[in-house]
C-alpha cells in the first residue's frame, strides 16, 4: 500500500511539472469542455476529525472543489488565495480541499499549521480524484447549486468567480 502511495505521489508530481495547475485545458475561460454541465460526481469522504461527508450534503450551493496535497508547492501558494475567496464569498460559496494520497495526521498538522478555515476532506487511496479524472495538483473543480461542474481545472477562478457565482443566483 505505502509503494502505491508512492507511485502516486510521483506521478502527481510528474504531472505538476507538466502541466501545473491544468493550464491549457480549457477550451473557453472557467469552463473545461468535457465537464461543462456535467454533473459532479457524488462522494463520501472523512474531515479531519474522522467525520463523514457526503458531497450531496452540499445540493444546492456553489462550491469550489480543490484537488490538493501537503507537499505540492502550488498547493500551498495557493492557500492565501483560497482563504480570501473563503472570506469574501462567505455565505455563496463552500470551499472544499481534497487531499490525495495523504494521511489524516499529516493533512490535520498541516492543516493547523496553515490555519485553513474551509472544509478539509481526505482522500486517502485517490478515488474521488481518480473519479473526478484529476492528473495533477493543485486541479479546481467549481460545481453550481444544481450539482453541474461549471468549470473543471479553473485557471483564472479569480477573474471569473463573481461571474460564475451570479449566474447561480
Amino acid at each position: 500500500m505505502r509503494s502505491r502511495g508512492m507511485i502516486l505521489g510521483i506521478f502527481f508530481g510528474w504531472m505538476l511539472i507538466v502541466s501545473p495547475c491544468g493550464h491549457g485545458a480549457e477550451t473557453m475561460p472557467g469552463i473545461h469542455k468535457a465537464a461543462a454541465k456535467e454533473q459532479a460526481p457524488d462522494f463520501t469522504l472523512k474531515d479531519l476529525y474522522g467525520r463523514s461527508v457526503n458531497f450531496k450534503a452540499y445540493q444546492g450551493r456553489t462550491v469550489l472543489l480543490v484537488f490538493t496535497t501537503t507537499w505540492c508547492p502550488y498547493c500551498k501558494q495557493e492557500i492565501a488565495e483560497l482563504k480570501q475567496f473563503h472570506k469574501t464569498y462567505k455565505g455563496r460559496l463552500d470551499i472544499v480541499a481534497i487531499y490525495v494520497n495523504e494521511s489524516t495526521r499529516k493533512v490535520f498538522s498541516f492543516a493547523r499549521d496553515y490555519q485553513i478555515p474551509y472544509t478539509v476532506l481526505i482522500d486517502p487511496e485517490g478515488d474521488v480524484a481518480r473519479t473526478y479524472g484529476i492528473i495533477g495538483v493543485p486541479t479546481r473543480v467549481l460545481v453550481g447549486r444544481d450539482g453541474t461542474m461549471l468549470c473543471w481545472m479553473c485557471r483564472s477562478l479569480d477573474k471569473n468567480l463573481d461571474r460564475l457565482i451570479a449566474v447561480q443566483k
